[in-house]
């Protein structure tokens, strides 16, 4: 039971106060009752419904009526001050449960705007406190009350909340989330603290009976100083008295209550405070990271970010990340700071780990990849969020989220006029899409999650984003991928024109089975499709249900290999009983009914296994293992973790099998979901060998452990009597890095010779040779002036070798300059749009612990970036032309070859 507390309690400067305090978990102006964390608390605007949300706490009511309710306020995620609120409202639920279901108050509601709210001035703790008058009635016991800011999230107003009391019963808070938005539990979840709110009763006590403000109360005027204003507001009260209702303006002494009327003695008191500073400071950070605390307004002169009144510097985020101007330079500064002068951000680097001078292929609209009708890979991972951000208005109900998303740009350009189906149905991540036509600017759709989320039965990984465009043969459109509440990862972006549905068997109760049916003329009939394609007579029938392999019972179930074991559950029923997902708390079995299917193993060797059902193409699975029968249930997982090139959410369990015993493999879904898929069991077996391969030879079928002390590659199944190792780009060089596929995690970094155009850059590999007479490398041809643009002029390159100075390149001990290269085309096109180039060039020398190229390119408008190679130590050295020499830390080896 909350403690029950009679007080008199003055709040803010709305002159009022309220008797009874029948919970007080905020506690002194002085914020030492609160927490630093902040619980969410917000009614978005329509856009984001699903997403509103209320905290509430609990206390004991008699039936008094409940006329004032405040809150400790905070925000995140772009929250600056309760200037972006509009309103509040608060509520009392009967519990948590009533408001999963509606978090208007099933007991009482009550609303104002903001402006009939009172932001308290006394207060000194972090964020603020606000005050709103209300008109309930508690039920007599538990009542769960809350205050719910209306806050519009797309207008830049960020994310509130409740900070965390530490007062309190030890009753832990609730939240509930009845648009399911945030994926509670029965939209709801219990907190992990109490919130910080102060509920009062009865009726409104005399103002002047309340206590002045301890600090400033001088400042009649609220400008911040004690001056003549202020002496001029107490004459233009003079001999006015408070009636009850009110406290006069000027009112100011004696302290601690004043005395209801403004008298000679409230200018005395004017006097005595006379030229004190009155005025409210908080962090204040700028651009360049440092922080001071000043005013608000002297912060916005000085362009800073605000913390908010009465913050600190430790309050807010001040840190500095590597921004990239036009010009291609580097410059630390804040994320606004960046934006304001009109930069590129990379959050995770700063200017000595960020290279502004290497191409970023897809990361700018401006530096969109060209995309190609069918699959087209990227990874936003590397990317930085684009301005401005999405329109949502046409896509409100799909969870766009974009949330300042880190995003990837397609540029592609529609070859009939036809709908096309655009889509991420390969993913690794929640995905979000947006589509311009014609310019980076002009939105035409958008899509958060298509469909019901689930990847279409199992056709693609979960929450993948899809838009059938209308296109036009000939039209520019510009792609732009991002993640859901500024998700990021890898995955592929499909563009088809959209074909005609196939049909095929459709699968009807009673084992019947009817041919040429679509989707959805087969669900029309109540049925099951069996797939594009099929057909009645199949063997066997794509509607039977038992005999041999992935069976709809145990007792049917038939043999799985060891390897890759094919699975459809569209067809099965739920068997029974239900898995015991206590072996497997906290990895989402969640299986619900789940229709399932079986396949039964026998171990051929004694020996931990792994059965997963890692596969791009399936759907959120759950898997349980059974030993010896159908209900002595081993292990279960709903969620594995660790693969790759695998669904959004798969299953995969190790177990120590014994040789010769049967086990059981049961595949269902997560709540409930079907699909096709593939089962891999693989034997974790330290004696297997296989071909090891090193520079293009096979060094003989060894275990894994011993071909990696011998330095070379294990590939797994592969044996060197039919196997034939990947070659080196130059067969006897000493030095022979292969340079990145066009698939691979590639880098391109400047080398070039170009003060006319302000680029002076060189880049050097660590190689430790005692002499060589001619090298090869890889790299593009491009310029940039504002955007990279591909550039095909011939040109010499300077070739110097190195010293080794403590891990760095050090003093030239040989060089050539502008040396002729032959130049030959890879075929390869980086990121659909850049030509890749060998060039082969003479350079003898001894002694080399470094060797540098860079191509002789000044005023041609065309530099040389060198490509990246997966072999090597992992780094490479540039030398920025800014008098500092060479530095490190660039993260990608060079590709060369060196005879």
């Amino acid at each position: 039971m909350k403690n029950f507390t009679t007080c008199i309690c003055i709040l803010g400067l709305s002159g009022m106060a309220y008797g009874d305090v029948v919970i007080d978990q905020i506690g002194p102006d002085d914020g030492t009752g609160i927490g630093a964390n902040i619980t969410g608390c917000q009614d978005f605007e329509a856009a984001f419904d699903i997403y509103d949300i209320a905290t509430m706490d609990n206390f004991t009511g008699a039936g008094e009526t409940i006329n004032m309710v405040e809150m400790a306020l905070n925000g995140w995620n772009g929250f600056l001050s309760p200037d972006s609120i509009s309103g509040y409202t608060a509520n009392l639920h009967s519990d948590p449960a009533a408001a999963a279901l509606d978090l208007m108050g099933d007991l009482g509601s009550s609303y104002v705007d903001a402006a009939d709210a009172t932001v308290s001035a006394t207060w000194a703790g972090i964020g603020y406190v606000v005050s709103m008058p209300t008109d309930m009635t508690a039920a007599a016991g538990s009542n769960w009350v809350s205050m719910v800011p209306s806050n519009d999230f797309g207008a830049g107003g960020g994310q509130t909340g409740t900070a965390d009391s530490l007062g309190g019963d030890g009753v832990m808070g609730w939240q509930a989330n009845p648009g399911g938005g945030f994926g509670m539990p029965g939209n709801m979840q219990e907190m992990t603290n109490e919130a910080a709110y102060r509920v009062h009763s009865g009726a409104a006590a005399d103002p002047c009976e309340s206590p002045l403000p301890a600090v400033c109360a001088a400042d009649v005027d609220g400008d911040g100083s004690v001056a003549v204003s202020d002496v001029l507001a107490i004459i233009g009260q003079w001999g006015v008295c408070g009636d009850g209702t009110f406290r006069p303006l000027g009112d100011i002494a004696p302290m601690p209550n004043g005395d209801c009327c403004v008298s000679v003695a409230d200018v005395l008191a004017v006097v005595g405070a006379w030229g004190a500073d009155c005025n409210v400071y908080g962090g204040c950070c700028l651009s360049d990271g440092s922080c001071s605390e000043e005013t608000a307004d002297n912060c916005a002169l000085a362009s800073g970010d605000y913390f908010g009144d009465n913050s600190t510097c430790a309050d807010g985020d001040c840190s500095t990340a590597a921004c990239c101007l036009s010009d291609m330079s580097c410059q630390d500064l804040t994320a606004s700071g960046c934006i304001a002068v009109g930069g590129t951000l990379h959050g995770n680097d700063d200017c000595t780990t960020w290279d502004c001078t290497v191409a970023t292929p897809g990361d700018e609209c401006v530096d969109a990849v060209a995309a190609i009708d069918g699959a087209n890979p990227y990874d936003t991972t590397g990317m930085t969020p684009s301005q401005p951000q999405p329109d949502d208005a046409t896509c409100s109900a799909s969870a766009l989220a974009w949330d300042n998303s880190q995003d990837f740009w397609f540029v592609w350009t529609a070859s009939v006029d036809d709908v096309y189906n655009i889509r991420t149905c390969e993913n690794g991540y929640d995905t979000s899409m947006v589509i311009y036509e014609g310019s980076c600017t002009n939105q035409i759709a958008c899509n958060g999650d298509f469909g019901d989320g689930t990847g279409n039965d199992g056709e693609c990984t979960p929450w993948f984003s899809q838009i059938d465009l209308a296109a036009t043969a000939g039209t520019t459109y510009y792609i732009r991928l991002g993640g859901w509440q500024a998700e990021f990862g890898a995955g592929t972006l499909n563009i088809n024109v959209q074909l005609p549905p196939v049909p095929g068997a459709c699968c009807l109760p009673g084992d019947v089975c009817l041919d040429n049916l679509d989707s959805d003329s087969c669900a029309t009939f109540g049925g099951v499709f069996a797939g594009e394609g099929t057909a009645c007579s199949d063997d066997p029938s794509p509607c039977a249900t038992g005999g041999d392999g992935f069976t709809d019972e145990c007792a049917d179930a038939g043999p799985a290999m060891l390897g890759a074991n094919a699975f459809d559950t569209g067809l099965m029923t739920p068997s029974t009983p239900e898995p015991d997902d206590t072996m497997c708390a906290d990895t989402f079995l969640d299986w619900t009914g789940s229709a399932d299917g079986w396949y039964s193993f026998v171990a051929g060797s004694t020996a931990s296994h792994n059965f997963t059902t890692c596969d791009a193409a399936s759907f959120d699975t759950s898997m349980v293992l059974y030993e010896g029968d159908c209900n002595t249930q081993v292990a279960c997982n709903g969620d594995g973790t660790g693969g790759t090139a695998c669904q959004g959410f798969y299953s995969a369990l190790d177990y120590a099998c014994t040789a010769g015993n049967t086990y059981y493999i049961r595949i269902g879904g997560w709540q409930g979901a079907t699909g096709t898929g593939t089962l891999t069991i693989s034997v974790d077996d330290p004696n297997e060998t296989a071909a090891c391969c090193d520079a293009g030879q096979c060094l003989g079928d060894m275990t894994n452990a011993d071909c990696g002390a011998a330095g070379g590659t294990w590939e797994q199944g592969e044996s060197c009597a039919t196997y034939a190792c990947p070659q080196p780009a130059c067969p006897g060089a000493q030095v022979s890095q292969n340079v990145h596929g066009v698939d691979d995690g590639w880098s391109a970094g400047t080398s070039t010779n170009d003060p006319t155009n302000g680029a002076v850059y060189n880049r050097a590999e660590l190689v430790n040779l005692t002499s060589m007479s001619d090298l090869s490398v890889w790299g593009l041809q491009l310029f940039n002036n504002g955007a990279w643009v591909s550039c095909g002029v011939d040109y010499g390159f300077n070739v110097r070798a190195y010293d080794d100075a403590a891990g760095l390149p050090g003093a030239v001990s040989a060089e050539a300059l502008d040396v002729a290269a032959v130049k030959t085309a890879t075929g390869m096109l980086y990121a659909g749009l850049y030509e890749g180039f060998r060039f082969d060039m003479d350079f003898a020398a001894t002694n080399v612990d470094w060797i540098g190229v860079q191509s002789e390119s000044d005023g041609l408008g065309c530099w040389f970036l060198w490509m990246s190679s997966g072999i090597g130590d992992g780094d490479s050295a540039q030398d920025l032309g800014d008098g500092a020499g060479f530095v490190m830390g660039y993260g990608f080896d060079l590709a060369l070859c060196i005879n």
